[in-house]
């Protein structure tokens, strides 16, 4: 899958967006964060088996996936960046640090 932000108009903007939620989500965790882009992670939470992608709905609050970022520490958790949580307002949602990660593709966002 090629690197998107939804809602995002053109490669500026995105680019742009993306380094701000990213700024956000290591400031308010104070986890450096590496630079891989995450498209989508499946991973266990409660006993559930559960699956996040960007664009698409968070099973946690129902609120559109906007990123998932990684902190460099592979003991942390997955971010997962949602509007109210980890972009606009709030913290974002943790998710397990063994996720199942799948990256967006690599030319796609690498500048």
């Amino acid at each position: 899958m090629k690197f998107f932000l939804p809602a995002a108009k053109d490669a500026e903007m995105v680019e742009v967006t993306y380094r701000a939620i990213k700024k956000n989500a290591e400031e308010s965790t104070g986890w450096p964060i590496t630079d891989t882009r995450y498209y989508e992670i499946y991973f266990r939470h409660n006993g559930q088996n559960l699956h996040v992608r960007v664009g698409d709905l968070d099973p946690s609050n129902g609120e559109t996936v906007i990123a998932i970022f990684k902190p460099k520490d592979p003991d942390r958790p997955f971010l997962v960046c949602t509007p109210n949580r980890g972009v606009a307002t709030g913290d974002p949602i943790f998710a397990s640090d063994d996720a199942l990660a799948i990256v967006f593709e690599p030319e796609s966002w690498l500048h």
